[in-house]
């Protein structure tokens, strides 16, 4: 439960499955999961892997393009979501910082990637009241393609259905929010 002012403002509930890595993949402990290792010192630039490379890069160049109309994390995370015909759609280009050790998107990235999108669909309901996600394989590949379509919008509240797929057109995730106009607006 989240608080503010010590009054609920959010409650999440969830259900996490350790999967086997895909074939081939072997994976060593988590950080957390050595004990009596001092932490690294930070690397030099030039010690970094190629791939370590890649997400310097990617995020350089995302505080080079965050301005007041999209923060970092949109920009590095590569979250612009389009106004559609009924909706919304975002393609993500699939890279080393929203991938988890096996090299598949994040699984809350996804999410994240499902509720921008879904949230530009209806631009008048800013406030994003529920959130129930489906996870159905992996993210992999070159991109991700979202479409997230209104399936009721109306004066107080929309309810929207988003969809993420790979490049070769497997379904990732399936999501259907609700969104609540902002106080004050309608006459509220």
């Amino acid at each position: 439960m989240l608080t503010s002012d010590g009054q609920p403002v959010c409650y999440a509930t969830g259900t996490f499955v350790l999967l086997p890595p895909p074939a081939g993949v072997k994976l060593g402990p988590l950080p957390w999961q050595r004990q009596g290792v001092a932490p690294p010192a930070p690397l030099e630039e030039r010690a970094l892997e190629v791939g370590e490379r890649s997400v310097l890069r990617t995020a350089q160049a995302a505080l080079a393009a965050t301005d007041e109309e999209h923060a970092f994390i949109e920009r590095f995370w590569g979250i612009q979501p389009k106004p559609a015909a009924a909706g919304a759609t975002c393609r993500v280009k699939i890279g080393p910082q929203i991938g988890n050790r096996v090299g598949h998107v994040q699984g809350g990235i996804l999410l994240g990637i499902a509720q921008a999108t879904a949230s530009a669909a209806v631009p008048r309901h800013p406030a994003i009241s529920n959130v129930s996600a489906w996870y159905i394989s992996p993210g992999h590949g070159k991109s991700l393609s979202v479409r997230s379509r209104v399936l009721h919008a109306g004066r107080s509240f929309a309810v929207v259905r988003t969809e993420i797929k790979n490049s070769d057109g497997t379904r990732v995730l399936e999501a259907v929010s609700n969104h609540a106009a902002r106080r004050g607006a309608h006459g509220t």
